[in-house]
């Protein structure tokens, strides 16, 4: 948190650094707790600098990233590691099959990278052989196409955080059978870039928010009373 926000908001100021150590070891306690039961929900959300080295790519940068000796790409992660390992293995038989992955950060090139013949980021996991079926309900939704660039405002949000709760809270509901308001995957795929870029329409740019992953639908929550509209 930036010097602002704790003036605003004191509870920030509990937690650890998202250097690469304590990142590890909350993904390691993240994924003990998730494999409980397959009936788990698992949320992930990361808000911050990322990077791209090929177009599959996903490089998230940490707090530490760039900061001491070794590799360029030490105190960062690939994305595909997360994802992967949290895939139902002999081990994590019991995980939960339903997962969410919200990726709010740059997918650029840096012109730096250009000038080496491999870089390798720190696996979030060892990635284990497929044992068992991959069948997680779990899509990804990055805040940008690859190429892009993630826009924030100066000491406020992300635009895609904006977007994402703004859904959330109501945008992107619709009314099941039983009359209850929800929103699910299928709903915030057809909402959340309509909305990021709705956001963004003063600036005279765009942000194209791309979906990917496992899965059919699934709700992510439902919603007290029906959303409040403008009319």
């Amino acid at each position: 948190p930036t010097p602002t926000e704790l003036e605003h908001e004191s509870s920030l100021h509990c937690g650890s650094p998202a250097t690469l150590d304590s990142f590890l070891q909350a993904a390691r306690d993240w994924r003990i707790d998730v494999s409980t039961a397959p009936e788990n929900v698992a949320f992930f959300y990361f808000a911050g600098h990322g990077v791209i080295r090929n177009r599959l790519d996903q490089i998230l940068l940490l707090e530490d990233f760039n900061d001491g000796p070794g590799g360029l790409l030490r105190n960062s992660f690939d994305v595909n590691s997360l994802y992967h390992g949290m895939a139902p293995s002999r081990q994590y038989s019991r995980i939960g099959r339903t997962q969410f992955y919200f990726i709010d950060a740059c997918r650029n090139l840096p012109q730096q990278f250009r000038q080496f013949e491999s870089l390798s980021p720190t696996p979030a996991f060892d990635v284990r052989i497929a044992e068992l079926r991959d069948d997680r309900i779990a899509p990804k939704f990055y805040a940008v196409a690859v190429g892009g660039v993630a826009y924030a405002e100066t000491e406020g949000q992300t635009i895609f955080s904006r977007a994402l709760l703004r859904c959330l809270q109501g945008a992107a509901a619709e009314r099941d059978e039983q009359g209850c308001w929800r929103i699910t995957i299928s709903t915030l795929t057809r909402t959340l870039g309509a909305t990021v870029n709705a956001l963004l329409q003063e600036h005279a740019t765009e942000q194209p928010v791309v979906v990917d992953g496992l899965g059919r639908d699934a709700v992510l929550c439902y919603l007290p009373k029906p959303p409040q509209v403008q009319l």
